[in-house]
């Protein structure tokens, strides 16, 4: 069974020469400190201990020296590994859901990385959009095994993996990850950020490699906007009540949703969820376990308040007639106040040369709520896999290094993403970013609790009866009890199917 894990994506401490320069700096002080107490007490020796201390040089100038000769021979023996690579003329196949998106580029520059070193493997790259690849071409493309991808990307989470990994298809990484790296100069498993946790089975097998983190869930907001009319960043979800109200006072759109593919919504939704009943009591809702219900107090809350946003006319009335990917533009134009989405968008003002400065902020928790001090967020790690059927599984993980290696995760950080790779991280200050993309980072980084989108992390015959509350919110037609009672009645039936 899969392994759901909840980790704060460990950011913080990053920066690996800092980290170094820390330990020096410690060494130093107990030098310092070890030589002033010796000096204290020179004097009070006597011949004997003199003695005693020379022999106890001696015997540590040795132990050093045997130690250094054996880290000698380790570094030797890291950098004269190499990994078995056929020298075969081969076609590698890589798969991957983000057509005609800015994340073509590091892909494209690992394959340059890659071929440059090894010209005998080529690798052959399909690029299939988004919507098409992960609801339905990822569970398809193996039923023939002839023409199926040695590599192809994935979002990771439960709902996504689960059928792969029960079917079999994922090349198990598990012991590729104790070589060396692209690099050669680590552990590959070293370089990454904790979100190497969210591809790891119960068993203990790695079968993922997550190369960049997103944070599925915060509020874009117009500075320029904010700015004319004098309108501080919420705290609170009252608070964000009122600056919508002011906004709307002066004929502007508080907030832009696009819900035509259902999802958008539900993702706001469930971290007003969250806000209201906490991350424990959310992911029991989402999977669908028996004793959680959607007619508990805070579940009925949470719908109202979003409810709320929609008969005080808070968002646009056309909110299920523009898809997702409209929904961009829209914001982009300059004629909305916010606009809850991933952190995909700034990557895509930094490419369109927006003329006003978008920025962010998190959703606002509930005062009262059990997930107001949980400090969480949403987080969607999305990466690339191995193909368990594939003739080169060597080839095939060392491709997967150079994918996950430092010189990719300096592209991705200059496309405005947030790389895993540890060693490309603690470099972020060298490449000259937005605020907004500064302001992803710090909010990756401070999150306390991270946990898994809708349609990636649970059950998905749940999660579709969560889009469609979402659906019957906007709409406004049913009552949030007739909604959460419909769902309710849903879910029992289908934990008694089961």
């Amino acid at each position: 069974m899969w392994k759901k894990v909840r980790n704060s994506i460990k950011l913080i401490s990053i920066n690996k020469g800092e980290i170094l320069m820390k330990k020096y700096l410690i060494m130093l002080m107990v030098l310092a400190v070890t030589a002033t107490m010796l000096l204290a007490g020179v004097s009070c020796k006597t011949e004997e201990a003199v003695g005693e201390e020379a022999v106890g040089e001696e015997a540590v100038e040795e132990e050093a020296v045997e130690e250094e000769a054996v880290g000698e021979e380790a570094v030797e023996e890291e950098a004269s590994w190499k990994p078995d690579i056929t020298s075969e003329d081969i076609v590698l196949v890589l798969t991957a859901g983000i057509a005609g998106t800015y994340m073509e580029e590091p892909i494209d520059y690992a394959v340059e990385l890659f071929e440059e070193r090894y010209p005998n493997i080529k690798i052959e790259v399909r690029y299939i959009d988004n919507q098409t690849y992960s609801t339905g071409f990822i569970f398809t493309m193996f039923e023939d095994a002839s023409s199926a991808p040695d590599i192809f990307f994935a979002q990771f989470g439960l709902a996504m993996e689960r059928p792969l990994y029960e079917a079999g298809k994922m090349l198990d990484l598990t012991p590729y990850m104790q070589e060396p790296n692209w690099e050669g100069d680590e552990k590959w498993i070293d370089t990454m950020t904790d979100t190497i946790n969210i591809v790891i089975s119960d068993d203990g097998e790695i079968y993922g490699v997550p190369l960049y983190t997103q944070a599925c869930t915060v509020m874009w907001y117009n500075k320029e906007i904010f700015d004319e009319l004098n309108l501080e960043l919420p705290n609170t979800w009252d608070e964000l009540l009122g600056i919508s109200q002011v906004l709307k006072d002066n004929n502007i759109t508080p907030l832009l949703v696009g819900n035509k593919g259902s999802w958008p919504f539900a993702n706001f939704m469930q971290v007003v969820l969250q806000r209201l009943v906490g991350v424990e009591k959310h992911d029991a809702l989402l999977s669908g376990d028996e004793g959680a219900s959607w007619k508990e107090e805070e579940v009925v809350r949470a719908f109202d308040i979003l409810r709320e946003l929609v008969t005080k006319g808070f968002i646009n009335d056309d909110s299920q007639a523009i898809d997702y990917a409209e929904t961009i533009p829209y914001f982009l134009s300059g004629e909305y106040a916010m606009s809850p989405m991933g952190a995909w968008l700034g990557p895509v003002t930094l490419e369109a040369g927006v003329p006003f400065e978008v920025r962010l902020f998190d959703i606002p928790v509930v005062k009262g709520g059990k997930g107001e001090n949980e400090n969480a967020g949403v987080f969607l790690p999305t990466g690339y896999l191995g193909y368990s059927g594939t003739n080169y599984p060597n080839e095939v993980a060392e491709f997967l290094k150079v994918l996950s290696s430092e010189k990719v995760g300096m592209r991705i950080i200059e496309k405005g993403d947030v790389p895993t790779n540890l060693d490309a991280l603690g470099r972020i200050d060298e490449v000259e970013v937005t605020e907004s993309f500064k302001e992803i980072i710090d909010f990756t980084r401070n999150i306390g609790i991270s946990f898994e989108a809708p349609d990636t992390g649970f059950p998905l015959e749940i999660v579709f009866l969560f889009f469609d509350a979402g659906q019957k919110i906007l709409e406004n037609v049913e009552t949030v009890d007739e909604i959460l009672t419909e769902l309710q009645e849903k879910t029992e039936a289908i934990r008694k199917s089961q």
